[in-house]
């Protein structure tokens, strides 16, 4: 695509390198950056075709840590670890992360093989197993405390979860 100032009679040429869509795992990032990186330096080289000696790597580029996961799912499945005992939503969750709650809980399915109910549930459990054998509250408090405001419905979750009472 070529974009014309006429007033300066200049012609500034764009190509397209890479075309990414959202969401983006990191390193399908990196690989796009490192694409136009390649692209940069073969321009200012004044080459036209791609040299396929040019190994892409940068010393600038970051290193790829966990890069199965993207940053925006991580950063959704913190905010969940950290606010379970809350009354969140799937909707709260989405906000946080600024996007659909509908297109995040597809991708959280996708993503951790469960649903945001069966992921919020199987992390209050968790830590209610883990609240009853450590300390000496009574049950009906450690189901307050891991974001069950009634026992009952508590008792239920719990027994369904774990398949004992």
């Amino acid at each position: 695509i070529s974009l014309e100032n006429k007033s300066k009679n200049q012609t500034f040429k764009y190509d397209v390198v890479s075309y990414v869509t959202k969401p983006i795992t990191r390193t399908d990032f990196l690989q796009a950056l490192t694409k136009l990186k390649k692209a940069l330096v073969l321009a200012h080289l004044g080459n036209s075709q791609e040299d396929d000696s040019f190994d892409g790597n940068f010393s600038d580029t970051p290193p790829i840590t966990d890069a199965s996961i993207p940053e925006f799912i991580a950063d959704a499945i913190d905010f969940i670890n950290k606010n379970y005992a809350e009354d969140i939503s799937l909707e709260d969750v989405a906000k946080h992360t600024y996007m659909n709650p509908g297109y995040l809980s597809k991708l959280l399915k996708n993503y951790t093989n469960e649903t945001y109910i069966d992921y919020l549930t199987k992390i209050r459990i968790n830590k209610a197993k883990e609240l009853l054998t450590s300390t000496n509250y009574k049950v009906s408090a450690i189901g307050i405390a891991v974001g069950y405001n009634y026992s009952q419905h508590f008792h239920k979750i719990f027994k369904k979860v774990v398949k004992n009472s």
